[in-house]
């Protein structure tokens, strides 16, 4: 064979290459969109904020078989997609997928770096939620600028045990199918434990222990908007209030010493699934408003807003 069939050769099965990467791509992509659009439809499972992940289980089949440089394809092309799809591109819910996608990359990624052989699929999932959570921990920490929302991180964190678990675990027979190989499940439940414990360790014990709620008298809730303050409520005097925030409506209710967000326009109703706030220092947090919402007690007196 001269030269010249060799490099037709070579030439043929680069362009063979490159369409079965680009058709495997785009097989990803349909069943990691498919996913995340199942799971719009399912019921608020636990606390405000946390999700399942499913679509996380597309990446992380793709970092376990093809590398992060696929994997990061694959997370900004979602992101991208699915916001054409459901109308939200390059709104909040947009910039918070994507910061959690690309950080739950990172901290997989490093995880594999670190322990390489050791890194069992539950452990890496497990990483990768916790990255996700962080990351989206950490954009809406930046939207909202106000630190009552450091609270909510260790209960973020705890989150990510079931749900990094759930996400191995429908991972498994997808590698198996593509690879035609098992990814070990070594280090199982057990390290998944430690990898939790590790990183609760790191943003510490008494933060979680105290998750932002601390005795003493309420009598007030300060709402803010963006960093500034709009309105202060006494929680002793029960009635309803409209806020608006741009193109957000807020109906709040004060009840039996505690406020609520009874009703509101925003897209994942993550604010109104919080339900009521009574003792000092717990927040409501919309974060598609930039609104926060946070229990104190008065200093001295002065409310600017009484409810009919």
């Amino acid at each position: 064979m001269d030269r010249r069939s060799l490099t037709q050769s070579a030439s043929r099965t680069s362009s063979g290459k490159r369409v079965l990467a680009v058709s495997r791509l785009g097989m990803l992509l349909a069943l990691a969109l498919i996913l995340q659009l199942v799971e719009g439809m399912l019921p608020p499972l636990g606390p405000p904020g946390m999700k399942l992940g499913l679509a996380n289980t597309v990446i992380l089949l793709t970092l376990q078989l093809w590398g992060w440089r696929q994997a990061l394809a694959l997370v900004l092309l979602r992101q991208v997609l699915g916001g054409i799809l459901t109308g939200k591109l390059f709104s909040v819910g947009f910039y918070l997928g994507l910061t959690g996608g690309l950080s739950a990359i990172v901290l997989m990624q490093l995880w594999l770096f670190a322990f390489r052989s050791d890194a069992g699929l539950v452990t890496t999932s497990i990483a990768g939620a916790i990255g996700h959570n962080w990351g989206q921990w950490a954009a809406a920490r930046f939207l909202v600028n106000h630190q009552a929302l450091i609270w909510y991180l260790p209960l973020l964190t705890v989150a990510a045990l079931p749900c990094g678990l759930l996400v191995a675990c429908l991972c498994r027979p997808l590698v198996y199918f593509f690879a035609t190989r098992q990814v070990s499940l070594s280090g199982s439940l057990k390290s998944a434990v430690v990898l939790l414990f590790t990183v609760l360790a790191g943003i510490g014990f008494p933060l979680a222990a105290g998750f932002g709620a601390q005795p003493g008298e309420a009598a007030v809730a300060e709402v803010q908007v963006q960093g500034q303050v709009v309105a202060t409520l006494d929680l002793h005097q029960e009635g309803r209030r409209q806020i608006r925030t741009g193109e957000r409506v807020y109906l709040l209710e004060v009840r039996d010493g505690g406020v609520r967000i009874l009703q509101a326009d925003c897209p994942d109703q993550v604010c109104v699934r919080t339900g009521f706030i009574m003792r000092k220092g717990q927040s409501i947090v919309c974060v598609p408003g930039r609104l926060l919402i946070t229990v104190d007690s008065p200093s001295p007196p002065e409310v600017d807003g009484y409810l009919p």
